[in-house]
């Protein structure tokens, strides 16, 4: 009965340390940071362009340690269809 309580225990213990490290694995990759990416196909002078840079400064200001803004103009990752 012992030694299937240990065996037990002992498998809890790595299935809990394999999630964990799972769990973390996200966050150093990314630094913690979600990113957000927002493509357009408008120029960089455009109106909607610079509002979308007002938005990025904004977030990166206010919540710069959990988000950080990437903004892809000119269809850089390709056209709208």
């Amino acid at each position: 009965m012992k030694t299937l309580k240990k065996w037990l225990m002992s498998i809890s213990v790595v299935f809990i340390a394999l999630m964990l490290t799972g769990c973390s694995a996200f966050d150093s990759i990314t630094g913690g940071k979600r990113i957000i990416r927002i493509a357009h196909a408008q120029s960089e002078e455009h109106p909607e362009h610079i509002g979308m840079l007002e938005f990025k400064k904004i977030i990166e200001e206010k919540l710069g340690d959990k988000y950080e803004v990437e903004i892809f103009p000119n269809e850089l990752l390709g056209s709208a269809q």
